[in-house]
């Protein structure tokens, strides 16, 4: 997020940087301008599209992959919560066995006392 930050302010400097030179060329229109000076403004120009083209391709970039990542993350939690919802239905389940296997205990000793007093008779 700083990089995507960072990345939108350098492209308005940029933009503004772009804005403020055409705002000075217009108001000193009645100035003619060399051939030099006037490729060196196409130049100029010209290279402040190209970094702004890079900028913007870079900013939708990382906002991609951005988007990208935080879907991942909100699947990741959500699959985190329901392994939990999971644990806490498998401990539950397991209580209720182990409750279970306690009884048929009980029911076997209680049956098995009662076998080996039948037996003594």
């Amino acid at each position: 997020q700083i990089v995507v930050a960072d990345l939108e302010k350098e492209l308005a400097e940029v933009q503004s940087m772009i804005e403020a030179y055409e705002e000075d060329n217009q108001e000193s229109q009645e100035i003619e301008l060399e051939d030099t000076q006037m490729q060196e403004y196409n130049n100029l120009k010209e290279m402040a599209s190209q970094q702004t083209t890079s900028l913007r391709q870079t900013l939708t970039k990382i906002k991609r992959q951005q988007q990208s990542d935080e879907e991942a993350l909100e699947q990741t939690k959500q699959k985190r919560t329901d392994l939990e919802s999971r644990q806490v239905q498998l401990n539950e389940q397991k209580g209720q066995l182990e409750e279970r296997i306690s009884k048929l205990e009980q029911y076997i000793n209680q049956n098995s006392q009662t076998v080996n007093k039948t037996e003594v008779r």
